[in-house]
């Protein structure tokens, strides 16, 4: 009887473990190392090849997130989302003023709108809701265009400034997922996201919090022509860990609406752009709206640099 328990327990099993781990842990770790390759080449010769891979990105994101729209069954513009989106790309690609790329970004904004509007007129049989199309429309544009532009923009800053940000996105993503299996019970948001847990919340901004005391050190270390003070540093580092989080729960939801359970299958073993990218974009809007307001506003700049 003993025998007969004993492989039936066995076979409840998983057929891996820590010198055989599982076929899909092994499809990540290889898509990780490669993504890491090729976003880290891009970012370090920067130009036109790290524009290359945003804009690359963006159109993915574009069509994933119509995709989500689709499920549940509106009707949005993938051609008109993706030129726009890309047209976002560009604009800042080329390192205008502040200013210069506000304007032209509200015109690329504006000219969705205006084409979403005449779909609307000329194509209303074809509109599923003609309030919730348009809405989807130049909401995609604004999150699948405007928020990785915003990384070019930070890019023309400076290189590290990019490099923290990932580095923030990273070790809130390993922190979370560490300190929440390891002490979590309290769930977050158990309707957006059951996974995810307060002691994983807390612990990924304490991870975080030290990873921008790291970015400081490593700042002063290499003698960047960056002034920021170790306060400018904690606080960009706690912000980025904050809204990439939100980031991450705001693609869930997405997902839960949709009734899905990855955007798309771009990248093997961990499904769609948005299901990886989300935490960035939401970072990466948090770090160049803070840097460019500390850079323009004197209160900040006296506050955040040394």
């Amino acid at each position: 009887m003993s025998s007969i328990s004993d492989n039936s327990t066995a076979s409840t099993l998983p057929q891996w473990s820590l010198f055989h781990p599982s076929p899909n842990l092994c499809l990540r770790c290889i898509s990780s190392v490669a993504l890491a390759l090729i976003a880290g080449s891009a970012l370090w010769l920067g130009g036109w090849y790290f524009v290359g891979l945003v804009a690359l990105v963006s159109l993915g994101l574009s069509w994933e997130y119509c995709h989500l729209a689709r499920l549940r069954s509106f009707k949005p513009r993938p051609y008109l989302v993706g030129v726009c989106s890309l047209a976002m790309v560009l604009i800042h690609s080329f390192n205008f003023e502040t200013s210069t790329q506000g304007w032209l970004s509200m015109v690329v904004l504006l000219w969705c709108l205006f084409c979403s509007a005449l779909d609307n007129v000329f194509h209303p049989q074809e509109r599923s809701s003609a309030m919730a199309d348009s809405a989807l429309n130049c909401m995609a544009v604004l999150y699948c265009g405007f928020l990785p532009a915003l990384m070019i923009s930070l890019r023309h800053i400076h290189l590290f400034l990019v490099a923290f940000v990932v580095l923030i996105c990273i070790v809130t993503d390993v922190g979370a997922y560490a300190i929440g299996r390891t002490l979590g019970c309290s769930k977050l948001c158990p309707c957006v996201s059951p996974g995810k847990t307060w002691a994983g919340f807390w612990g990924a901004l304490g991870c975080s919090f030290l990873a921008a005391w790291g970015g400081y050190v490593g700042s002063q270390a290499l003698q960047l022509d960056l002034q920021f003070n170790l306060f400018f540093w904690l606080v960009l580092g706690l912000g980025c860990s904050l809204m990439g989080q939100l980031g991450d729960l705001y693609e869930s939801s997405l997902k839960r609406d949709a009734q899905a359970k990855d955007s798309g299958d771009a990248i093997p073993g961990h499904g769609g752009l948005l299901d990886r990218f989300d935490s960035y974009l939401f970072a990466t809007m948090f770090a160049y709206f803070m840097v460019a307001f500390t850079v323009s506003l004197a209160p900040l700049t006296r506050f955040f640099t040394s």
